[in-house]
């Protein structure tokens, strides 16, 4: 027996509001936006996916083309409660998660052409151990998972639409694509391949406004509930906005049990986007010298801590160099410039990528930080010393991150061995640069806040040496007797002494603001 949920009316959606933890809908979400600090639970795929739904609701309802119609809303505080009632009562059916004849974001119809092709719900969780997709630490696999809820199944579909896995996906009947009950080729969901910022407020209104992508919205643009959904597959560009936040990049079927859970799925192939458009309004983009378009989106890096992305994050317009920014993160500049948004108001960025494996078939890693953001570095004449400053902090802790690395390879040298090769293992600079983030983000509040101090690079450098000259301690200290001695003759004797002065020099070269706080210090 189906246990019904309609996203709309009923509560599905975990969330912290003023009395704490609970289950909205999507109506009662928007039209108390306001009270609702955050969502509860959610990993940050799953809450990114579902922003973004959200905002493709904002965007259908009320289509605001000017800062004048924004800042409206934003200075009341909340949403206009009737108008989102009447959206949602005019769509209500096409958000029934069981209906017999449109599903949301699935396919009632959809049938395997082999009884292989109905998959464990672990199909649409990546993190546990499914087919090819074996995570390292995972505890369960596919075939012991519990059934999901309505609502928790709700979530993962969402998700599953922006982040899932590339290559085989289940043949399903009427799909041309299909050999031997399966499809290959498929791309990953769209999010998979963006390097993702979001704007994120003290509540659920201001993330949403943040996020809200201005500018007129296509004759033909309608979101997934507002098409006819299921095949035919196409290859194709996005019609617009609506089209592409709502994306159904797989035909999907979720399969209740006789409890009403869900455990069991049909994850076929959907369609696939020609290209990430450029009104594309929450990713990173990089811009392309030769082919069909000129930026494409720019990805989170492995292994590199995001606080290091701040030159691409506060980077406004597309150069050769590097990545830029998102187009809302640059709308935010505008609207600080127009006077809709306070110099001082607490803007949080999150950073959210997918690391893919083994041709994009398996999920690897979730990169994911949030930061403060200055709204002052993101307006574009009067943000240039903001901008100025922060890129000279990540130069500087980046100077720092080659020292130690150089450190710890003049002292392997010093006793007979090699460096560490890049992708061979931890190196000191990234210990440095995850200790760091904490620093990297009070002097950004700091900044925000219009509370640092007259000298804010100075102190950050200061936190910066005293970690740097920790790390580098028991490097030179826990040497052995070799490095004392060292390797080489003349000039090119490298040993622990000539290292140690290495180090202490490039780092003085690295945190120049630190080295004249020393020399004021002396002479007073």
């Amino acid at each position: 027996m189906t246990t019904p949920l309609n996203l709309a009316e009923d509560p599905w959606l975990p969330v912290i509001g003023q009395s704490g933890a609970c289950l909205v809908s999507i109506r009662s979400a928007l039209t108390e936006a306001h009270t609702i600090r955050e969502f509860d639970g959610l990993g940050p795929p799953e809450s990114v996916a579902i922003l973004r739904l959200l905002v493709a609701i904002l965007v259908d309802t009320f289509r605001w083309e000017a800062t004048e119609e924004w800042g409206e809303a934003w200075r009341r505080g909340q949403l206009d409660a009737a108008r989102i009632v009447d959206y949602v009562e005019r769509y209500s059916g096409r958000f029934d998660l069981f209906d017999a004849d449109h599903p949301f974001y699935q396919v009632a119809a959809l049938e395997p052409t082999s009884p292989t092709g109905v998959k464990p719900v672990a199909l649409v969780m990546p993190e546990v151990a499914s087919g090819n997709n074996t995570p390292l630490f995972s505890s369960l696999i596919d075939d012991r998972v519990p059934p999901l809820t309505p609502a928790m199944a709700a979530v993962r579909l969402i998700t599953l639409q922006g982040f899932d896995t590339a290559a085989i996906k289940t043949g399903v009947k009427g799909d041309p694509a299909t050999t031997a009950g399966k499809t290959t080729g498929n791309p990953t969901g769209p999010l998979g391949g963006l390097g993702v910022v979001m704007a994120m407020g003290r509540n659920l209104f201001e993330t949403l406004m943040l996020n809200y992508p201005l500018g007129p919205v296509e004759p033909d643009d309608r979101p997934a509930w507002a098409r006819a959904d299921g095949p035919p597959w196409q290859r194709r560009p996005a019609v617009g906005l609506l089209d592409l936040l709502t994306w159904q990049s797989r035909r999907v079927r979720l399969i209740p049990n006789s409890d009403g859970q869900v455990d069991r799925v049909i994850v076929a192939a959907g369609d696939r986007l020609d290209h990430t458009p450029l009104f594309e309004p929450h990713t990173l983009w990089r811009q392309v010298k030769d082919g069909p378009v000129s930026h494409r989106p720019a990805r989170h890096q492995a292994g590199r801590t995001p606080w290091r992305g701040l030159t691409s994050l506060l980077t406004l317009a597309p150069s050769a160099e590097g990545a830029s920014t998102s187009n809302c993160l640059v709308q935010l500049g505008a609207l600080e410039y127009d006077g809709y948004l306070d110099r001082d108001f607490p803007l949080d960025v999150l950073s959210v990528g997918m690391v893919y494996g083994n041709m994009s078939a398996v999920v690897e890693d979730v990169i994911s930080e949030r930061i403060p953001v200055p709204v002052v570095a993101l307006v574009a004449e009067q943000g240039r010393e903001a901008r100025a400053l922060l890129f000279g902090v990540v130069a500087s802790a980046d100077l720092v991150m080659n020292a130690l690395n150089h450190l710890d390879g003049d002292l392997r040298r010093a006793r007979g061995g090699d460096p560490i090769k890049w992708d061979g293992g931890q190196r000191p600079g990234e210990v440095f640069a995850a200790a760091m983030a904490g620093p990297i983000r009070r002097l950004l509040r700091a900044i925000q806040q219009g509370h640092a101090t007259p000298d804010p690079v100075t102190e950050w450098e200061l936190e910066a040496r005293r970690i740097a000259r920790g790390i580098a301690a028991p490097l030179w200290e826990n040497a052995p007797e070799q490095a004392f001695l060292g390797v080489g003759e003349g000039s090119q004797k490298i040993n622990q002494a000539k290292a140690a002065v290495f180090f202490m020099g490039a780092l003085k070269k690295a945190l120049v603001h630190a080295a004249e706080y020393d020399n004021h210090k002396e002479t007073t």
